[in-house]
């Protein structure tokens, strides 16, 4: 019983013998040359994720906004209070609408951004991954004020239709 194990794990030892070396001499010999902007890079990188997460908060309540004012509109739209508040539930809805569409020319800018980093990346030029990237956090930030108008725009519809 023992022999027969013997043969079996024979094969296995002498394979593993010739691909383990054979990996830390391929590991040693493919070193990857440093970024000399990494440091910089990953910080501002961390400083994006932060905002985006930041947006994302506001994004998520201004969406709640808007399903409690559909349920608002739902609930009034049988008894006549909505013909009462158009004009004022109009003026809030294109103020929102204009909200958004700077928002909309911001996040195409992102979007352009984001592009130009990941063909940076690629090209492993990172004077112009740097630059790229720096670009991002102020535009992230021109969006929070918008989204925080949307928030408040929702709030002032939320309360003419209560």
């Amino acid at each position: 019983m023992a022999k027969k194990t013997m043969l079996r794990l024979a094969p296995l030892a002498l394979a593993a013998a010739l691909i383990v070396p054979a990996t830390i001499v391929r590991a040693e010999g493919t070193q990857k040359a440093k970024n000399p902007y990494g440091q910089e890079i990953k910080t501002i990188t961390q400083t994006i994720k932060s905002n985006k997460d930041a947006n994302k908060a506001l994004r998520d309540a201004i969406k709640q906004k808007k399903q409690e004012a559909k349920n608002l509109t739902k609930g009034l739209k049988g008894t006549g209070a909505l013909k009462d508040k158009k004009d004022g539930i109009k003026a809030q809805q294109e103020a929102i609408k204009a909200e958004q569409q700077k928002l909309k020319a911001i996040n195409e800018g992102i979007k352009a951004k984001n592009t130009e980093i990941k063909e940076d990346r690629q090209a492993k030029n990172y004077e112009e991954l740097l630059k790229d990237l720096k670009a991002v956090p102020d535009m992230q930030t021109g969006k929070t004020p918008i989204l925080q108008n949307i928030s408040n725009q929702l709030d002032a519809l939320i309360g003419l239709l209560k």
